[in-house]
């Protein structure tokens, strides 16, 4: 299993000797504690769960794409966008159009590159792979799901772009770029600021709070008309599987090891 590599990231140490004779503990190295083995039951219970959420999210994911491509979708897309568009309020409007700028591919990338460099320096070297490429890895899934499906965008609404100075959104609609590259972000942010934490109420505190960005900046995107509904479940499906497919990629007893000799 994947996910079932290397929990204990940068601690340091090898296992204590039960007596005089026994064996040396192995050698460590910046990426992990220990060298690679069997987990504790609590590390296979968290492998498991991730791994189940990994496969939801492709799955919710894949069944929206075959309902947009048959075109299923598009009266309750419709339907949803009317009624968005009829209940604006000038305040919530200047909310939205905060939040969706969180989601730019500006500060995505910015802000990847900061949390890449801030987990390198400080040897959490296997999270800064994980921050480095789960972005990427969702950018260039959704630029290609886009060109593949090639959804237009919403009905565009002028009189929102009048009150907001908001410009049109360019490109096809499926699947939302914004709630993809976001969503990996933080679902990688989410694991190892989560994992770090020793009380079970802080990290109760981060996971809604992560979870509540991610709405945040997938629900701006509809409530501004740029995005379909699905457009954005489809997106965030797509960025958390990302997140969490990079995450178990990357403890691999191949890319571990490789790893391992490039820093000693």
């Amino acid at each position: 299993m994947i996910f079932a590599r290397l929990r204990r990231i940068g601690a340091g140490g090898g296992r204590r000797r039960s007596d005089a004779s026994a064996e040396p503990a192995p050698q460590t190295s910046a990426l992990a504690g220990d060298v690679p083995g069997p987990l504790p039951q609590r590390d296979e219970l968290r492998a498991m769960l991730l791994a189940a959420l990994l496969l939801g999210c492709a799955a919710v994911h894949l069944w929206l794409l075959g309902l947009v491509h048959a075109g299923l979708l598009q009266d309750l897309d419709l339907a949803i966008h009317a009624w968005v568009a009829a209940h604006r309020v000038p305040a919530l409007t200047t909310v939205a159009v905060n939040f969706t700028a969180l989601g730019s591919m500006t500060l995505l990338s910015a802000a990847s590159a900061l949390v890449t460099l801030l987990l390198w320096t400080g040897r959490r070297r296997l999270a800064a792979v994980d921050a480095a490429l789960a972005p990427i890895l969702a950018a260039l899934t959704t630029a290609l799901l886009k060109r593949t499906m090639g959804r237009p965008r919403p009905p565009f609404d002028e009189f929102l772009a009048r009150a907001t100075a908001f410009a049109e959104a360019t490109g096809y609609s499926f699947p939302s770029g914004h709630a993809s590259g976001i969503a990996a972000l933080l679902t990688t942010i989410a694991l190892h600021t989560m994992e770090a934490t020793a009380s079970r109420g802080q990290r109760w505190v981060l996971g809604i709070f992560h979870a509540l960005m991610l709405l945040a900046v997938g629900g701006s995107r509809v409530y501004l008309g740029v995005h379909y509904a699905s457009d954005v479940l489809a997106g965030l499906c797509l960025g958390v599987a990302c997140g969490l497919a990079v995450h178990g990629l990357v403890r691999t007893h191949l890319i571990v090891g490789y790893l391992r000799r490039r820093v000693r």
